[in-house]
């Protein structure tokens, strides 16, 4: 499920926590939708993507905003037990994504929004 933040990144302090967020997962600061969007404090939210999976050893992310590397967003075990979440930073816009759960890709379960590209079906997030 993804949960989009209606908390804008309002003041420059944020901001450079997006940034920094970015640069540490080795994504491309400019280009499309990879977080370079992310120029003006506020253009951006934080969007929290979570995944019910109690029995997963590793969750990850993927998306076109991190180059559908999904060794660069690694979701973290959460409370209630089996619940995996990573909150990322991102501007305004359309992206595709896929969870990768114990090297298997998933669409997001909690999200009926899909695109077929190719042979390739991917979850849908449109961030306001």
């Amino acid at each position: 499920m993804v949960v989009p933040s209606l908390t804008v990144i309002d003041h420059l302090e944020k901001y450079r926590q997006a940034i920094k967020f970015f640069k540490a997962q080795g994504s491309v600061i400019e280009g499309r939708r990879s977080g370079a969007a992310v120029k003006q404090p506020s253009q951006a939210h934080f969007v929290t993507f979570s995944l019910k999976a109690p029995e997963a050893r590793s969750v990850e992310l993927a998306g076109d905003f991190n180059l559908w590397q999904p060794q660069k967003f690694l979701l973290k075990r959460g409370k209630p037990k089996g619940q995996w979440e990573l909150t990322v930073p991102l501007a305004a816009g359309q992206y595709l994504y896929l969870f990768k759960v114990d090297g298997q890709w998933k669409l997001d379960p909690a999200n009926a929004r899909t695109r077929r590209y190719g042979d390739t079906v991917s979850s849908v997030l449109s961030v306001p």
